[in-house]
């Protein structure tokens, strides 16, 4: 359960290329050395003491206490999203992200003859691919306006979110902002793409599982473009995450930055609010879809 709550926002990353940052961000990773003002005599002092005292010292996992420390100094951190990960749980995040390359990442339908309604389940590069073959077919459809369905979306690589979020942007138009944190500067993203849907409505549904780049996302579109949200309060998680390898087969789950929208407004505690709220879905009854083909036919003056 664990290990599939950082799936959501973080595992895809790992199947990029550690060069995929554009030029401009390059360079920004300081090297790796020993702290300057960090002894750690306090750690070592209690190292010491547990083997000279402690009732079960003779019996020790010296193994299992390094991982428990690098754990806890993680978790000192304060940030939910962080996390050590020793040999196991490193093994099973790698399998995972294997698995989670062959699931569905995206599918389209028309609905009332010329509405384009487009589910994305994830941001990965499969995803990017199945969203660009789709472009095509949905342009060339009787499609005047689009639902663009990312509930139950966690997010997902930043590289794919651009590139997806390119065909609603014109080329040049700022989609986030991303910042490094105070004093490290930030990188604002833009559009590279087309902008083949820049004057299509849109109105988009999430939920408490819209997560990452998926908040970013819908949250861009509304800041720039106008578009209405549907459904429910979104899980409030827009910061990114890295998975950085440790010696031993373990790793590091570790935030490295914060997406904000175009106008540099967060929403990593609040999560975002819908313009239109509605409830949990009651079996086939797709209270949020109807809501959303309503405010698309009352945009488009059907």
């Amino acid at each position: 359960v664990i290990i599939g709550a950082f799936l959501g926002g973080i595992f895809f990353e790992k199947t990029l290329p550690h060069d995929i940052l554009p030029e401009d961000r390059k360079g920004q990773t300081e090297s790796i050395s020993e702290p300057k003002d960090v002894h750690f005599s306090t750690f070592w002092d209690a190292w010491n003491m547990i083997g000279a005292n402690f009732i079960g010292a003779s019996s020790l996992d010296k193994k299992n206490m390094e991982y428990g420390a690098t754990s806890g100094l993680a978790e000192s951190l304060g940030d939910p999203n962080t996390r050590f990960l020793n040999p196991e749980e490193t093994r099973r995040l790698n399998e995972n992200i294997v698995e989670g390359t062959e699931l569905t990442t995206a599918e389209w339908e028309l609905l009332k003859k010329d509405i384009a309604y487009v589910k994305l389940f994830r941001f990965t590069r499969a995803a990017n691919s199945d969203f660009m073959s789709m472009v095509p077919a949905i342009l060339q459809s009787k499609a005047k306006s689009i639902v663009l369905d990312l509930r139950d979306n966690p997010g997902g690589a930043i590289d794919a979110f651009l590139s997806i979020a390119g065909r609603f942007f014109k080329k040049g138009e700022t989609i986030a902002v991303e910042s490094f944190g105070e004093g490290r500067g930030e990188f604002v993203h833009i559009s590279q793409g087309e902008g083949e849907f820049k004057a299509y409505p849109v109105v988009i549904l999430i939920n408490a599982n819209t997560a990452s780049v998926a908040e970013v996302f819908a949250n861009a579109m509304r800041e720039s473009k106008g578009s209405q949200l549907g459904g429910e309060p979104s899980m409030g998680k827009v910061t990114v995450q890295k998975i950085l390898t440790l010696s031993g087969d373990t790793a590091l789950v570790l935030t490295t930055s914060e997406l904000l929208s175009p106008n540099r407004h967060a929403v990593s505690k609040t999560g975002l609010l819908p313009d239109v709220e509605v409830g949990i879905l009651e079996g086939e009854n797709d209270l949020q879809l109807q809501k959303a083909i309503q405010a698309l036919k009352s945009a488009v003056n059907f």
